[in-house]
């Protein structure tokens, strides 16, 4: 029983020094999400262009930006980026965005194109993004 306790005192002190990271499945997983995509979004029929860019920091969590140039919007932050399989969500995180813009959606089985649903202020539409690909130099 001595030796339970100090073998997970140990772990316990191991995982609060150096931190506890995921298995590298779990973060190779939400990878095919990472870099650019380019979409559009139909709310009441009104259709508004944007793009979107998933990253990973040096702390391997994912972060994201949007832009939206039709409303001279660049570089804003997303926030509650989720991954689940192939289903991905995400907000708009800004104090100007009213209505908690929301994004729910579910990767396609070439991995090239995210579709499903944009809520806001009570309002839904659809949206859909293919991943950019990064011009040949």
């Amino acid at each position: 029983m001595k030796y339970l306790v100090l073998i997970i005192a140990t772990l316990f002190l191991v995982f609060s020094l150096f931190g506890y990271s995921p298995p590298a499945s779990a973060v190779q997983a939400s990878d095919v999400f990472l870099g650019a995509w380019e979409g559009a979004l139909d709310l009441a029929g009104v259709k508004l262009e944007f793009t979107v860019t998933f990253s990973r920091d040096a702390n391997a969590q994912i972060s994201g930006t949007i832009d939206i140039p039709a409303q001279g919007a660049s570089g804003i932050r997303l926030g509650d980026i989720k991954f689940e399989g192939r289903k991905i969500s995400f907000t708009i995180d800004n104090p100007g965005a009213q209505g908690s813009p929301t994004f729910e959606g579910e990767l396609n089985d070439t991995k090239k194109t995210i579709a499903g649903t944009f809520s806001q202020s009570g309002f839904t539409g659809t949206f859909s993004m293919g991943k950019k690909i990064p011009a040949a130099n």
